[in-house]
């Protein structure tokens, strides 16, 4: 009966299974990568399929119509449906209905896996959390303490030799490329791919196989798909395209920010150095609370629309708060730029300081958060494109800042800053709430 099912590709990897059982189409159970599969045969396959997987109800109930026919909709070409696998190029044509299990499948063992990181203690969770966030933390942390008192170091320490004073501001960052390998694993693909090999040393069953292999795949072609894919997302997904443009604004803003603050108080208000530098309070004071109030607020939105959803949720979801944080950038910017001109007293600018620094890490949570849900599988090279946009805004925004505040002053200057925030960070949230599905359903990448 089984022998008589004609051997498919898999759906979305588009990754073939020439060890599993022939005639098999795997296809997801929803978005999430570590989703249990299952697989479908030909509809004119005679007898009975049992299907074995504890999932069946469920796929029956939100995969199939009344007449059992699937509706998850593949891409239609010349009127014939078609898989297409996005980094080979293949196309198959599909044809299934029914569903069983894949016993050579290698997953999670239930949703309750404790080997599964969803499913860690909140506690190790938070462990996990707190060494992550410790490495934006303490780069610039590091560096700033150390850069002013350096002659002072070079001095105690009677450090004569240019190179070895360079050592001692950035001989940490070594810590970067050595700690990464005492981390414990996360990602789903590399896990389940270790308990594959296990099983198969233990059961010598060569047909063992994850949801995410790729058969013959070489180191080099690998290589060559991780590098490339950032650059085909930010050249082919409009959502990328929009998102990346500004976030690189937000980013290039911020840095603006960041190497005028000591024009401002130590020239513009005569502050000494050691003083003027207190006034990065501000933007330190912003960033945190942008940072606590976004997290929660946006995960009991997303709740709440995914409750009035059926349960479903989408990546729209993350997109309302989007809204407050793109109103909170001008209103900073002109808020700081004017009291600056204006030689107020100097907890206003601040104020206006810290305004802006709460609106920009809200759009930057927003962001990534929406890319990460939009693209699941591809998040990495998704976050990735979006960085390279953001990385060369963060370079070029200061080199011109001392012109424009030469011509238009902090007032206009800024003011200029706000405008084109508005002009991009008003509109990005309602045409993705509006059209962001279309897009992701219309692309081979994201997940519909």
């Amino acid at each position: 009966m089984i022998d008589s099912i004609t051997r498919q590709e898999t759906r979305k990897s588009g990754a073939s299974r020439p060890d599993s059982s022939p005639g098999l189409n795997r296809c997801l159970s929803g978005n999430h990568l570590d989703d249990t599969s299952y697989y479908t045969g030909h509809p004119n396959t005679q007898g009975t399929i049992d299907q074995e997987t504890e999932h069946a109800s469920t796929v029956d109930s939100e995969d199939t119509d009344t007449d059992g026919v699937s509706t998850i909709s593949p891409e239609v070409i010349d009127g014939i449906e078609v898989e297409r696998d996005v980094e080979l190029g293949r196309e198959k044509t599909r044809k299934s209905l029914k569903s069983v299990r894949d016993l050579n499948l290698v997953s999670w063992e239930g949703p309750d896996d404790p080997e599964n990181p969803k499913n860690w203690k909140i506690g190790r969770k938070w462990a996990a959390v707190l060494v992550v966030s410790s490495f934006t933390f303490i780069s610039p942390v590091s560096s700033s303490m150390v850069a002013p008192a350096l002659a002072s170091i070079s001095a105690d320490l009677h450090i004569v030799n240019s190179i070895e004073q360079s050592l001692v501001l950035s001989i940490f960052v070594l810590a970067y490329a050595v700690g990464l390998f005492f981390l414990q694993e996360t990602f789903a693909p590399v896990l389940l791919g270790r308990k594959k090999n296990k099983l198969i040393q233990e059961t010598g069953n060569q047909d063992l196989h994850t949801e995410w292999d790729v058969p013959n795949r070489t180191i080099t072609t690998t290589l060559k798909i991780s590098l490339t894919r950032p650059f085909k997302l930010l050249g082919t997904q409009v959502i990328i395209q929009v998102l990346a443009v500004y976030m690189a604004y937000l980013y290039g803003i911020m840095y603006l920010v960041l190497s005028t603050f000591p024009g401002l108080w130590e020239g513009v208000y005569g502050e000494s150095t050691a003083i003027g530098g207190l006034n990065y309070i501000s933007l330190g004071t912003g960033f945190f609370l942008g940072t606590q109030i976004c997290a929660p607020a946006q995960d009991r939105i997303y709740r709440a629309l995914k409750a009035r959803n059926n349960g479903v949720g989408k990546p729209e979801f993350r997109v309302p708060l989007m809204i407050p944080g793109a109103f909170l950038v001008p209103v900073g910017l002109f808020w700081y730029g004017w009291s600056a001109q204006a030689q107020t007293h100097w907890i206003v600018p601040n104020i206006g300081a810290a305004i802006f620094a709460a609106g920009t890490i809200i759009g930057f949570q927003c962001i990534q958060t929406y890319i990460v849900d939009s693209y699941t599988k591809y998040a990495a090279s998704a976050v990735g494109a979006a960085t390279v946009m953001r990385s060369l805004a963060g370079f070029g925004f200061p080199l011109f800042a001392p012109y424009m505040y030469a011509a238009l002053d902090y007032g206009w200057g800024n003011s200029l800053l706000g405008f084109i925030a508005i002009g991009l960070g008003w509109p990005a949230p309602i045409l993705l709430w509006l059209y962001g599905e279309k897009l992701r359903m219309r692309s081979t990448f994201a997940a519909g």
